[in-house]
């Protein structure tokens, strides 16, 4: 009786699972492109499942009606969290345009590309993780995702190697925050085995004090923290949060780049010797403290913005 008794209860243990795991219902599935699957279920996730590209545009469901996913219309304000299962090869436009309560989404290693539009809109989006696959995102992707917090990969080289198409194709112009392996990034070291990192690709990344060039590099190198050509004669980059709030260009400029000191906010004054000639496009966009710049003689051509 008692070997009876042990069988009947773990009987009724599976029964209880199996009512637990079905309990979860599909609210409704369908096709996404000729070889994934897509289905949403009850409780907000929606899993994308197969091998292959993701269509553009819309999705058809099982009872044979599209779904457009510019939005998604009434199914928007039900996906909570995205599952994209590893074998989807790229992610079509528009995807989740405006998926507003859409919280959390992870990109498998197996997608290489992400298309325009995809997450605009998300403005619940507070995470993403990125796979080492992709390497372009396509414009606007992550535009209004205001709530981004934090920006989750696994290599380092891969993110630089990706092709972002605008600055709101980086989820880091909202997040700031990215995770290396689950560890807020503070001291960034790029790997000598980067060859070059993409534009956009630490797009607004505010905290940023000082550059660092190792002395063996043959195109650039650091005076003081600042980035220049190896030659010294074009200022590249300035730290945007950088806390000086004077800079004076070295004698050896004769050109400062675009968006040279874009968003340098503590920067009330700067000087500008008279070995530089050219000043580039946006070069102080949005220095929003200063309040003087001396010109020196010798530049002849100041770009837009």
């Amino acid at each position: 009786m008692k070997k009876i008794g042990i069988f009947l209860s773990v009987a009724a243990l599976i029964c209880l699972l199996a009512i637990g795991v079905s309990a979860k219902s599909v609210r409704e599935s369908g096709t996404c492109g000729d070889n994934l699957t897509w289905t949403l279920y009850d409780d907000g996730s929606l899993v994308i499942s197969g091998t292959g590209a993701m269509n553009n545009y819309s999705w058809t469901s099982k009872n044979g009606k599209q779904i457009t996913t510019a939005p998604w219309g009434d199914y928007a304000s039900n996906i909570l969290t995205v599952t994209i299962e590893d074998g989807v090869t790229s992610i079509g436009d528009y995807a989740f345009y405006y998926c507003t309560a859409l919280t959390s989404v992870t990109i498998p290693d197996s997608v290489t590309s992400i298309g325009d539009v995809v997450f605009c809109g998300c403005t619940s989006l507070a995470s993403v993780t990125i796979g080492d696959g992709v390497t372009s995102i396509g414009n606007q992707a992550f535009s209004d995702c205001r709530s981004l917090a934090s920006v989750n990969i696994t290599d380092i080289g891969a993110w630089c190697a990706i092709s972002f198409n605008y600055s709101s194709s980086n989820p880091l112009s909202y997040a700031k925050n990215l995770y290396l392996n689950g560890t807020l990034v503070t001291d960034l070291v790029i790997p000598d085995s980067v060859t070059s990192i993409g534009n956009y690709a630490f797009n607004n990344c505010t905290s940023l004090a000082s550059i660092t060039v190792a002395a063996g590099n043959t195109a650039y190198k650091d005076i003081n923290g600042v980035l220049f050509n190896k030659d010294g004669t074009t200022l590249i980059q300035y730290p945007i949060g950088r806390t000086d709030t004077s800079y004076t260009i070295p004698d050896s400029v004769t050109s400062i780049g675009n968006d040279a000191f874009y968003n340098c906010y503590n920067l009330t004054s700067i000087t500008i010797p008279d070995s530089v000639t050219s000043i580039g496009g946006s070069a102080f966009w949005n220095c929003t403290s200063l309040t003087s710049v001396t010109i020196g003689d010798s530049v002849t051509s100041i770009g837009s913005s």
